[in-house]
């Protein structure tokens, strides 16, 4: 195997796999939009595989007839990726001056240096926590996948010519072989590290490998219609059907991205000599049309629906969804002919050095101006004072702690820093709803001369032997190292905080439908639903609060707060604009129907063993209307999150007596 005359790199135009990216970016689009396709990410993977099988067909091709130019190459990559893409996000940072509050205009600003470092994937790998702000909101977050590729071709064209020039006749061996190594670590890392594997290079690389391969793949000696038929059918009858039953409870990429990526490799393959029956489809001119615009169209159409999200929420009317991606057909289709088509290959057709000092310019531009934004604080100057607290709530960067953290026994502490250091009075078992409101437990502590700490991960239920479907291993070891800390360190209060309801009825937010990956698992689960969750919840309550007692701890359980449909801090600027003086959240009937099957279950605990603490008093008016702001400021960092203000404000009464319990039980004799 080798590249030859008889390989599928010698080609002329093929429409078909313009068609193809056509598809790719259909269900890339269809699954933002949330119509019907949850698993349309796996249009990314297509990409990936025709990426890989062009650029190593072009290099091959140069290679033989002696005219490879390691700078040519990436001239040829500045051109095709550069303009489009530098156009759009500083469209895009430009809209967000105008519309994102300073917080955001910070992230949306740091996302756009990284865009520019080509290490965007990186940036949202990182950036993929809790309170990083919803993904839906993250207009750049679509880049990542523009990193991998950019990152790929820095290294690969090397490798390849590399390889194709000192053995030849193996090349292929080698390329295989990075490509075998790359699918193992992503499927062991998709079980152990789901962001890192998902976001970055080295686990999407044999994405890319695939198609490269293909120009190594000797060509039948005769075409066989019905067999090639056949084939490019079930290539893509496999990549619809993936697009269509993966969702976010798919373990991704691994091996269950081989499906769409080894479907793509057929269906190149099948029609590299002669097209067959459904390539012509692929062929037609909508979908070329479609396939010739699907980068800009890619690059488009996200910030757009993210922008429409930023203000009316994740699930936005149907009618809204259709405005958003009918724009981005027309602006993706003005930006391939105006930007995209000059550069590469009409007036704009600038020499190499012409066109690396235009680049850099516009890149000098781009991050200069972020650097701006992050200097102004998001240009807070933009609104008075009392806006501010209500559009721009500090996120909780000093009360975080991991696995790591708790391993080496350093998690974060509240409260007061004399007395013994071996001594803790209460602890904080939480998956984050205690950490956004830390200031004042950390302020209460001091008021009553007790120390505590806090053991938080995010989206973690503080429950022994139970976890979400897709996070076993870390969220059931991070559990039994918070139970072995409050043995060893003789912790006679623990104070659990959740957002219950989530991990029962699979919700985040705007009544979407139950998320898997969301709901509750244990040992003795049969499957993953709704009803089995809500039967982990009542079994791991009763054995994680049951171990506590048998330690002799005092067990408080905070019940959630109010979540609220969208954003408060948005809904009560909205109000404003429209001049209404009062903005209420969800009623108080509608909190309760969420909550009922936790309710149920909080119930059935023994009464001796745990003291419920209910915050609804002081969240609900006369009317039973959430209360969400008053003039001070705005109760919620996000749509179920506190802000500390809005936590001094709803549990101070609350929590007060629990602490002056805790205090109490520090100071007797037996402590």
């Amino acid at each position: 195997m080798h590249p030859a005359q008889q390989s599928t790199v010698e080609f002329k135009y093929r429409p078909d796999v313009d068609g193809l990216r056509a598809i790719a970016v259909i269900l890339v689009l269809l699954f933002h939009a949330g119509a019907g396709f949850t698993g349309g990410f796996i249009g990314v993977d297509v990409f990936f595989v025709i990426s890989g099988f062009l650029i190593t067909g072009l290099l091959c091709k140069e290679e033989r007839a002696g005219t490879y130019s390691l700078a040519g190459f990436w001239v040829r990559r500045v051109r095709r990726i550069i303009p489009a893409a530098s156009f759009i996000v500083a469209i895009t940072l430009i809209v967000g001056l105008v519309l994102l509050f300073p917080s955001d205009l910070k992230d949306l600003a740091k996302s756009t240096i990284a865009q520019q470092l080509v290490v965007a994937n990186i940036f949202f790998w990182r950036d993929t926590n809790y309170f990083a702000g919803p993904a839906d909101f993250k207009p750049l977050l679509h880049t990542w996948s523009l990193a991998v590729e950019e990152q790929f071709y820095l290294f690969y064209p090397l490798l390849l010519i590399t390889a194709c020039r000192y053995c030849r006749r193996f090349a292929w061996v080698v390329l295989l072989l990075l490509a075998v190594i790359s699918l193992g670590v992503s499927e062991w890392g998709v079980r152990t590290y789901t962001w890192a594997t998902f976001y970055l290079l080295p686990t999407r690389a044999w994405e890319l490998l695939i198609g490269a391969l293909l120009v190594f793949v000797r060509l039948p000696r005769r075409s066989v219609p019905w067999r090639d038929n056949a084939a490019t059918g079930l290539g893509l009858a496999a990549i619809v059907a993936a697009g269509w039953l993966y969702d976010s409870s798919t373990r991704f990429p691994g091996f269950t991205a081989l499906i769409p990526c080894l479907a793509t490799a057929l269906i190149i393959y099948a029609n590299a000599t002669q097209l067959t029956w459904v390539a012509r489809v692929l062929a037609s001119r909508p979908l070329v049309l479609i396939g010739l615009i699907s980068y800009p169209l890619y690059l488009w159409h996200w910030p757009i629906l993210a922008f429409f999200r930023y203000w009316m929420g994740h699930n936005l009317p149907v009618w809204v969804t259709v405005v958003a991606l009918g724009i981005s057909f027309p602006l993706a289709y003005l930006t391939w002919r105006y930007i995209e088509t000059p550069f590469r290959r009409g007036r704009f057709k600038w020499s190499g050095a012409r066109l690396f000092s235009a680049a850099a310019v516009s890149a000098a531009i781009l991050l200069l101006l972020s650097a701006g934004v992050l200097a102004t604080g998001g240009l807070s100057g933009r609104y008075s004072k009392e806006f501010l607290g209500i559009v721009d709530i500090p996120r909780p960067e000093r009360f975080a702690a991991d696995v790591a953290v708790l391993a080496g026994g350093r998690i974060p502490e509240l409260g007061r820093s004399a007395g013994p250091e071996d001594q803790v009075d209460y602890l904080i078992w939480d998956d984050s709803h205690a950490a956004v409101v830390s200031p004042l437990v950390d302020a209460l502590s001091r008021d009553h001369g007790v120390r505590g700490a806090l053991a938080m991960m995010p989206a973690t239920p503080p429950l022994l032997d139970v976890w979400r479907s897709a996070s076993k291993k870390a969220e059931t070891q991070w559990n039994h190292d918070v139970f072995e800390l409050i043995e060893t360190r003789r912790i006679k209060h623990v104070i659990l905080v959740a957002r219950w309801a989530v991990y029962v009825e699979g919700e985040i937010n705007d009544h979407r439908g139950p998320d898997e990956w969301l709901l509750i698992c244990d040992e003795r689960s049969q499957t993953v639903s709704r009803q089995e969750a809500k039967q982990v919840l009542r079994r791991g309550l009763h054995r994680t609060v049951g171990r506590l007692c048998d330690l002799g701890v005092k067990v408080w359980i905070l019940k959630q707060v109010p979540s609220q449909p969208g954003e408060p801090r948005k809904k009560i600027v909205i109000g404003r604009l429209l001049g209404r003086d009062r903005v209420f959240g969800v009623s108080h009937q509608e909190h309760a129907a969420r909550q009922a099957n936790v309710d149920e279950v909080l119930a059935s605990l023994p009464g001796d063993s745990r003291e419920l603490l209910d915050a609804s008093p002081w969240c609900f008016d006369e009317m039973d209307r959430s209360r969400i702001s008053d003039p001070g400021g705005c109760y919620y960092a996000d749509d179920d999150h506190l802000s500390s203000y809005g936590a001094d404000v709803l549990l101070r009464e609350l929590l007060r007596p629990v602490f002056a319990e805790i205090a109490e039980t520090s100071a007797a004799p037996d402590n």
